[in-house]
């Protein structure tokens, strides 16, 4: 099993993009693989991102962990022919897990025990774990027909990353470190 490290250091492109945009870079790299036929976006939260991602995909597939109303009802308004929405937390197994709910309206919540994110961003308080669905990415049959993979997960990224056997289809894979 390789560490996040490892996956990136790899990879043709590493990007630094915290602090910093995701359009511009998400675009130019959708331009270059020629657009993407079908988009994972893994810890969508309200769908902040949701009207990017709709310029450039056939078909996009959002994942949120989170279930309460002030997020779901936000993201689900995005849903239409090409946009379906599941409340899963995405995780090397299925089942049940559990997830550290944030104070900013869960954009900073994670399956992940909170750590750097507490000095870094002090404002942002956690409460206790709640319980929640967990999901393999690969158990979704949709997955081979996908090209491009985001993930915004609080650095449960590798997490996400193990519940795939097989990455041969993904042509772009951004995610936040």
């Amino acid at each position: 099993m390789l560490s996040l490290d490892e996956i990136i250091s790899m990879s043709e492109i590493g990007y630094n993009i915290r602090y910093n945009n995701i359009a511009p870079i998400l675009i130019d790299h959708v331009r270059r693989i020629g657009g993407s036929r079908g988009l994972i976006y893994v810890g969508a939260n309200t769908g902040q991102e949701m009207g990017l991602c709709k310029q450039l995909a056939d078909k996009i597939y959002a994942f949120e962990a989170i279930g309460e109303d002030s997020v779901w009802k936000e993201l689900v308004k995005y849903e239409d022919a090409t946009t379906t929405c599941y409340n899963y937390a995405l995780s090397d197994v299925e089942g049940e897990g559990v997830i550290y709910p944030s104070s900013n309206n869960f954009e900073s919540s994670s399956l992940l025990e909170p750590g750097t994110h507490l000095n870094e961003f002090s404002f942002v308080k956690f409460r206790n774990p709640i319980k929640i669905k967990t999901r393999r990415l690969d158990s979704f049959d949709f997955v081979k027909e996908c090209d491009t993979l985001i993930m915004d997960v609080q650095g449960a990224e590798l997490k996400v990353l193990n519940g795939l056997d097989d990455y041969d289809n993904f042509k772009l894979i951004i995610l936040e470190y």
